[in-house]
Order: structure tokens, then sequence, then C-alpha cells
């Protein structure tokens, strides 16, 4: 089925996140956060949008 819908099927390794792609942007996303409000934790849910932004357009 996934050779017929062009699906490549990947395999990670359990328990190692340096591999799979998914978790590695997700650090990414936590490191933007927690660099971006530092010490405002209460507020950083009001800058999602700044936050996907600066995401998206990083080279």
């Amino acid at each position: 089925m996934c050779a017929k819908l062009g699906i490549r099927h990947l395999k990670m390794v359990p328990y190692r996140p340096q591999s799979n792609i998914a978790e590695w942007v997700n650090g990414n996303v936590v490191k933007i956060i927690r660099s971006y409000v530092k010490n405002y934790h209460s507020t950083w849910n009001s800058h999602i949008n700044e936050f996907a932004f600066a995401l998206r357009t990083a080279k």
C-alpha cells in the first residue's frame, strides 16, 4: 500500500530522538520558546504566532 501511495516506510531506533526528525523539530521549538520568554513563562502562549513564523522562515 505504501508503494502505491508513494510513501516511504521508515523505521526509527527506539529511544533515540536524534534520529527522528519530528523529535528534533520539537526540541528546537522548545529551545526557541525558552530563549524567547526567559523569565516570563506565563506569557509564552501569547507568542505562538511569532514562534511559528520564526520556524517557517528559518533556513
